[in-house]
């Protein structure tokens, strides 16, 4: 009996797998009171007992089996207990910029949304627009409802953002870290600046040292012909390095802010980096905004597009001598059935189109606005947005400093000249000459590099915004085979807007007080019309569409 209380009684796994052992009153063992001496008993099959006062050895065991039941939060005899282990927020597992976007856009849409209002105008796709709102509706709380068609409308209450800040440090941290990125960029951009005058400055000073100290070296031997002289000889010129910083800015975020304001651009510091390093890619939100594009056209549309109408927005392929070229060739529109979950399908006429079912049903009365771009164009890369006179003086300065590199390699040549800067306070630059000879090199070569490989970019750029104003040309002015096909696809848009009488199911409601469909009345009725409507396309295939059907499978 003993040996059994050993085995099983520090192991609560083994206290819920064994009905044999059981604490006698929950407030031994899963509670968050001290057992008192009266409770300290552990049951043993159904009438046989061990008192842990009369066996000490088991009551180490005993605390920790209490301690465990605790941490799991679960009695064995099904009570169950508040956990004390805070769960994980969901937001946090989603993607930042996703999660960023799609709360942007449910505050934009007023907090009752589906899942294809947030996909279009977040420009997410729309397993990702569905996760973040599972995940945004779990963590603030939100309410699901669900039509009686069985479409899902996600209501968020106004300030979940707040909410959701408020259960995660994380969360609220976010902007903080943001502000040490940003503030990390400009610190790199600022000390290379800087070191470009630190390196001017330091390279040209002890050129001049040592000149100046050839000269009073040449009057010593004359005057003294001893050698103390010469073992003193050298510069005596103290310069500090850090005495350049002063061109930091602490208040450069705000200046900043106000200069963008004003229309005003970069101080001289960044655009030194920015003429060695550029300014970073043009086009780095160009894929978020023409999705964003994309959607609000494809919404705007009823849910249904032809391919010239989305080529605007997309890579198409460079046209060739036939204009219809640029249309033949509809590959380009399977990254957006992918992305939003569309589907082709062929009309009567044999006219491929279109159909995006999640972008057909929406909870807002008003109608999405008419996309503000007609093409989403990139733009091609420069080698700075310096100004002129910007760029005029940090070339200025790194001829400068290329020079001083290349006259102070010269002076270096000569043993007694390191020899007698070795002896200076300035012998930190014999170290230090090889960092600013490549910095030297580098600041003219960086730029050159990024020249020739921003030429074969901005060609690529340059044929696909060609591709695209001219189709973007052809829709304004379409012939009657294209004006045909765009008047099939609007006849089959779609715009189902979810009201509040269409509700079945909230989750915000009891059961009992849901308008459920009960007796299956709806459902036999829309079962009659789904039968009405597939003998309906018996006779349509009959007619000749079977054809067209098989036309679209095939693509």
């Amino acid at each position: 009996m003993q040996l059994l209380a050993q085995q099983h009684v520090g192991c609560p796994t083994a206290v819920q797998r064994h009905e044999s052992i059981r604490p006698i009153r929950h407030a031994c063992v899963c509670s968050m009171r001290r057992p008192s001496q009266q409770h300290k008993y552990i049951k043993l099959g159904s009438s046989q007992s061990v008192s842990l006062s009369k066996h000490p050895a088991l009551m180490p065991r005993f605390r920790h089996a209490q301690q465990c039941c605790m941490a799991q939060a679960k009695n064995v005899d099904g009570l169950e207990l508040p956990n004390p282990q805070r769960p994980q927020l969901e937001s946090l597992k989603l993607q930042q910029s996703v999660r960023n976007s799609v709360q942007d856009a449910v505050e934009s849409l007023g907090g009752r949304v589906t899942v294809g209002d947030v996909s279009a105008r977040a420009g997410v796709k729309i397993s990702e627009a569905e996760e973040a709102l599972n995940a945004l509706a779990a963590d603030a709380s939100g309410t699901l409802e669900v039509s009686d068609s069985g479409d899902v409308l996600y209501v968020l209450p106004s300030n979940f953002k707040q909410i959701i800040a408020g259960k995660s440090w994380l969360l609220r941290a976010e902007p903080f870290f943001q502000k040490i990125r940003d503030a990390s960029a400009y610190l790199v951009r600022v000390t290379f600046g800087t070191a470009l005058i630190t390196s001017v400055v330091l390279v040209w000073v002890t050129i001049v040292a040592i000149l100046s100290s050839s000269g009073k070296d040449d009057d010593r031997r004359r005057g003294n012909n001893n050698g103390y002289a010469y073992a003193n000889a050298g510069p005596r010129i103290w310069f500090s390095p850090t005495d350049v910083f002063w061109y930091l800015d602490p208040y450069y975020m705000r200046r900043r802010r106000m200069r963008q304001e004003t229309g005003q651009g970069m101080n001289f510091l960044e655009a030194i980096f920015s003429f060695v390093f550029g300014d970073g890619n043009p086009n780095e939100s160009y894929e978020d905004r023409r999705w964003r594009l994309i959607g609000n056209y494809i919404q705007h549309k009823g849910g249904v597009v032809t391919a010239e109408e989305l080529a605007p927005y997309l890579d198409v392929p460079p046209a060739g001598k036939d204009s219809e070229s640029i249309v033949v060739d509809e590959s380009y529109v399977v990254p957006a059935l992918v992305r939003f979950g569309g589907s082709p399908e062929v009309d009567k006429d044999n006219n491929l189109i279109y159909r995006f079912p999640s972008f057909q049903k929406t909870g807002r009365q008003q109608v999405a606005p008419t996309p503000s771009e007609r093409f989403a164009l990139e733009e091609e890369w420069k080698l700075t947005e310096a100004t002129g006179g910007q760029k005029t003086g940090a070339i200025a300065l790194g001829l400068a400093n290329l020079v001083g590199v290349v006259v102070l390699g010269g002076l270096l040549a000569d043993p007694q000249t390191r020899y007698s800067l070795a002896q200076s306070s300035l012998s930190f630059v014999l170290s230090s000459f090889p960092a600013l000879q490549v910095y030297a090199a580098a600041f003219f070569a960086i730029p050159l590099i990024r020249w020739i490989i921003n030429q074969g970019r901005n060609r690529n750029i340059q044929q696909r915004n060609k591709a695209r104003k001219d189709i973007a040309t052809v829709l304004q002015r379409p012939d009657g085979k294209l004006r045909a096909k765009l008047q099939s696809a609007a006849k089959q848009a779609q715009r189902t807007v979810i009201s509040d009488k269409d509700i079945v199911y909230s989750s915000n409601k009891d059961f009992t007080d849901q308008n459920l469909d009960l007796d299956g009345e709806s459902f036999d009725k829309r079962l009659a019309e789904l039968e009405r409507q597939s003998d309906f396309d018996s006779k349509v295939d009959r007619g000749g569409q079977s054809s067209s059907k098989k036309k679209a499978f095939e693509w």
